[in-house]
């Protein structure tokens, strides 16, 4: 049980890791946001109880147009790029 447990708490914990980079990077705004409520998640997210304020704070932050936008805005210079 202990081993299945700590698997448990490494994928979420790097599924946390990568959604905190994706917000950095600006890039897939679902996955930033999937991590922020994982975050918030006492016993699943990373560090327990001290990963509910920052889940709060990142699905608040999240939650804002002008951050929405940014992640439109980027998504749009990289198909830019991309074509």
């Amino acid at each position: 049980v202990r081993i299945v447990w700590g698997i448990a708490l490494l994928i979420a914990s790097s599924f946390v890791l990568y959604g905190a980079i994706q917000m950095q990077n600006l890039r897939s705004y679902g996955i930033a946001r999937m991590a922020a409520v994982v975050c918030m998640i006492p016993l699943l997210g990373p560090c327990c109880i001290a990963g509910i304020p920052f889940g709060i704070w990142a699905f608040l932050a999240l939650g804002k147009p002008g951050v929405r936008a940014a992640f439109d805005s980027r998504l749009l210079a990289d198909a830019r790029l991309s074509s």
